[in-house]
């Protein structure tokens, strides 16, 4: 009898254990599995579980490393010790679109500088080889006192109104405020735009106002600043008929002390490049006509009615002719010399000028490769295909973009990869097939095949050396690459992302980041990244060590 008493009380346990396991409820796609382990981190690296609101302030708990002792800071104080900052984003304000994510600072070690306060914090002053020198930090602000934005307010009174602060990336130098509808840093000017007035928002009316880096009026003019580049800036002004409704601009040339060097008037003008820049000059846009201009506004080369169009990227100019009503491009040199004749429809720009080689197209659609240097032209001959398209890549690499009809409504899609007389092809029925150049001689080529039911598809790492693929990646697209470290490619009929290194494996595994995949990877500078996963925000660096980390609900 006892022994049937206990037989129905471990029934009973063992029903009641399955009961408790079915009722568990299921963990949300976004949300942190609360029962998993505290991932361990080594110091610095932390992370927090909540940050404070921004009104009123809260003091943050469980934030346990910082640069100070104040326990919230929301302005930066410079300091000369604070080494590179990063900015983080911190906080998610409210659900409108003039509210929304805060941004704070922290330093290499991931201690916090400044809370997330800030609408914008960024470096402002990227160029490629270079370290970020400035940073530019707002907040939404209250027009009617220049007083920081409350979340939840109307934003009617401050539509596109902001209060400026730049800072070098350091830390050690902080400029004073200045408030406008926007504002840029180019070659040592702080540019701040505004409205006189709401009603000029809608006329696209601006006025600027130029600042040195040490706070001091430069200059003020109407018109939209674009930026200098080598001593110049484009300024557009804008006008309005009001009897007719009808709007006009047009673009000058100032220089950073706020004196008009080109007058123009040009209907559009582009920022110099290695003292060349394209205008359109003319008396309005039915009678327009693109031209190149030097430093002094002089006009470079002569053309028939085509005019002329610098590639800021390379070291030509190209322009265009009129022959029978057809539009036709040749290449010339700065000083105006042809070096191609204008034999061609349309002729490709360089992407960069390392790059020696051009592509063009004829009239007949027959596609060549152009070297302007030498004059010569080699027409790309891939019998029995429809040619689509041609550029110059990577390394010299001409990638040639095809498609050749089987019959039966199948059509091949395919790429060659054409260098001297080396030739590689791929292909793919009803699929399409891109090349993207990743370093030296490798490519990524990506195969996607698309139908109303799912999309399929795979990236094969090709080497031009050894004439083969030295990696497969099933169910993923090649996306872009990071700094020349990491390889991004995004996954097919999904938003998750995979992070390789140059060695084409993991740069680090959503496991190691504590998270179930990747959506979102932007590098900030040195070895630190800007990531998103689906369950945390925050910094982490190329070793995959979290420099701060914010959970995703603290975020959405």
């Amino acid at each position: 009898m006892k022994r049937y008493f206990l037989y129905c009380f471990i029934c009973i346990l063992l029903l009641f254990a399955c009961a408790c396991e079915e009722l568990e409820p299921e963990l949300l796609e976004d949300e942190p599995d609360r029962n998993e382990p505290k991932i361990e981190f080594s110091r610095p690296t932390f992370y927090l579980e909540a940050l404070p609101e921004l009104a009123p302030y809260e003091v943050p708990r469980e934030i346990i490393s910082r640069y100070g002792k104040e326990e919230f800071v929301d302005t930066l104080k410079p300091a000369k010790d604070y080494g590179r900052l990063y900015p983080y984003e911190g906080k998610f304000i409210g659900g409108n679109w003039w509210e929304g994510i805060r941004y704070g600072l922290t330093d290499a070690k991931g201690r916090i500088v400044v809370d997330p306060v800030y609408s914008q914090a960024y470096y402002v002053d990227r160029e490629e080889g270079k370290d970020p020198a400035y940073l530019m930090l707002a907040y939404p602000t209250d027009k009617r006192n220049e007083e920081p934005q409350k979340p939840g307010e109307d934003p009617s009174d401050f539509i596109q109104r902001g209060r400026f602060v730049f800072a070098s990336a350091d830390g050690s130098w902080v400029s004073d405020t200045f408030y406008g509808e926007g504002a840029h840093l180019s070659e040592d000017r702080i540019i701040i735009y505004d409205y006189d007035n709401l009603q000029d928002i809608y006329l696209g009316k601006r006025s600027f106002s130029m600042y040195d880096l040490k706070g001091r009026l430069v200059a003020k003019g109407d018109g939209t600043l674009h930026g200098f580049q080598e001593g110049l800036s484009v300024v557009r002004h804008s006008s309005h008929n009001r009897q007719g409704d009808s709007y006009s601009e047009y673009c000058d040339y100032i220089d950073k002390n706020g004196n008009v060097l080109i007058p123009g008037p040009f209907l559009s003008a582009d920022s110099f490049v290695n003292g060349l820049a394209n205008v359109t000059i003319g008396e309005d846009w039915e009678h327009q006509q693109e031209a190149v201009i030097d430093t002094q506004g002089n006009f470079r080369g002569s053309s028939n009615s085509g005019g002329l169009r610098y590639d800021t990227f390379g070291d030509y100019i190209y322009f265009s002719e009129y022959n029978e009503g057809y539009q036709q491009e040749g290449i010339m040199d700065k000083n105006g010399n042809i070096m191609i004749p204008a034999n061609y429809t349309w002729i490709s720009r360089q992407y960069e000028s390392a790059y020696t080689l051009v592509t063009g197209r004829k009239e007949d659609d027959s596609y060549w490769i152009i070297d302007p240097k030498s004059g010569g032209e080699k027409k790309i001959d891939l019998a029995g295909v429809q040619v689509r398209h041609a550029n110059i890549s990577g390394d010299g690499w001409c990638e040639v973009s095809y498609e050749k009809d089987l019959g039966n409504g199948i059509y091949l899609n395919g790429l060659a990869l054409l260098k001297g007389e080396t030739e590689y092809r791929f292909e793919q029925e009803d699929s399409y097939v891109n090349c993207y150049y990743l370093q030296n001689d490798l490519f990524a080529v990506s195969y996607n095949k698309s139908n109303q039911n799912h999309s399929s598809g795979f990236v094969e790492i090709f080497s031009t050396a050894l004439g083969e693929a030295i990696k497969r990646i099933e169910g993923y697209n090649f996306n872009y690459k990071i700094d020349d470290t990491i390889l991004v490619f995004y996954s097919i009929g999904g938003s998750r992302q995979l992070l390789l290194g140059n060695d084409f494996e993991p740069a680090f595994s959503p496991a190691d980041l504590g998270s179930d995949y990747i959506k979102r990877i932007d590098h900030l500078a040195d070895d630190v990244y800007k990531i998103r996963t689906n369950l945390y925000s925050g910094l982490i660096k190329e070793n995959g060590q979290w420099l701060i980390r914010v959970y995703a609900n603290n975020m959405d």
